[in-house]
């Protein structure tokens, strides 16, 4: 049982990593200006980016934290969008954003505006999104906030 499970996910991995490194290549130009436009997966699915101006490859640990949560968080979407082709599923993302500057923060949130179908539940403790939405005239729900903790004392 071991060795066909094994057989099976390097299948599933043999046939999901072009179409993924293709899709992540597409979403990853967008959320960082063309900084970097190509994305190349190996089969265990370890990340290289290449960058236009000189060629070069550079794997994803050698980029800053923000850039990392910011291609990873694309990753896990573009496998939700992959491996959901029948149905739409939500997506949850919990203080995502917190590693990310002002810039990944906005492209990211503009690019699930414009690309993401269903619904986005976005958790979190900072006012930095809500602002962000606010000034791309993105139309939100809030729900209301809950009285202080001292207030029930």
């Amino acid at each position: 049982a071991k060795e066909r499970l094994q057989k099976v996910s390097s299948e599933i991995r043999h046939d999901l990593t072009p179409q993924l490194g293709e899709r992540l290549s597409h979403i990853t130009s967008q959320l960082t200006d063309g900084k970097y436009t190509k994305v190349l997966l190996s089969r265990d699915l370890h990340i290289r980016m290449e960058e236009p101006k000189n060629n070069q490859l550079v794997p994803l640990s050698a980029l800053s934290r923000g850039t990392m949560d910011l291609i990873y968080l694309a990753m896990r979407m573009e496998l939700l969008h992959v491996l959901s082709t029948d149905t739409i599923l939500p997506l949850l993302l919990d203080d995502s954003f917190v590693q990310m500057d002002d810039s990944r923060t906005s492209n990211l949130l503009n690019y699930l505006v414009r690309h993401r179908q269903g619904q986005v539940l976005l958790l979190t403790c900072h006012s930095r999104e809500e602002s962000i939405l606010k000034a791309q005239a993105v139309p939100y729900h809030r729900p209301l906030q809950h009285p202080s903790p001292k207030a029930w004392i």
